[in-house]
Parts: C-alpha cells; structure tokens; sequence
C-alpha cells in the first residue's frame, strides 16, 4: 500500500493502525527501496565539469546545469527519493504501475 501513490502512508492513519506498525510498514518498504530499485553507487552520472571562462555566460551556465545535474543524480540524493515519495501528497491514479513507469 505504500508503493500505490494513491494511498502511500494515508491508507494505514485512515484506518488508525498504530504507529508502531505504521513504522514497520515503513521499514519493510524502504528495505525493498534499497535492496531492489535504489541506485547503485556505481550508476553515478560521469558528467563533464567546464570550468567557466571569463566573458563567457553560456560556459557558466553549462557549468551550473552540470553541477545541479550531478547533486541530482548523486547516490545520496538517491538515499533520499523514498522519503520524498513519502512526504510528497497522495496522487490519484488508476494504474500505480504506469504512474511508477512515468515517475
């Protein structure tokens, strides 16, 4: 139920599950993040760094998108993209596979 996007963590406070298994729940769906689809620290982008040359906006601009890039896709952002899911409001969907697919 957590994984449905539809439902996440508010299925189990409507149905006023204890907290304490409400954070079992919780631990069991992060153990599959991270034992299933989490990134590898191997699967890092290599982007190129350009250093910014003087007089010249597009490099700087081209240096700042690598770098935001990369803080994207470091493994420890990664870490953090099941807490988000969760914190993140309940989307409506009727097909939770293709939402996961497309997201």
């Amino acid at each position: 139920m957590i994984l449905h996007p539809s439902f996440k963590l508010e299925y189990f406070k409507r149905l006023q599950w204890p907290q304490g298994w409400i954070s079992d729940a919780i631990d069991i769906a992060c153990k599959a993040w991270e034992g299933q689809y989490k990134p590898k620290e191997s699967s890092t982008l290599d982007l190129p760094t350009e250093k910014p040359v003087a007089g010249s906006s597009s490099n700087i601009f081209v240096s700042l998108m690598s770098t935001q890039t990369k803080a994207a896709f470091s493994n420890n952002n990664a870490t953090d993209q099941f807490n988000r899911y969760l914190a993140d409001s309940c989307v409506q969907t009727d097909d939770p596979l293709q939402w996961w697919v497309m997201n």
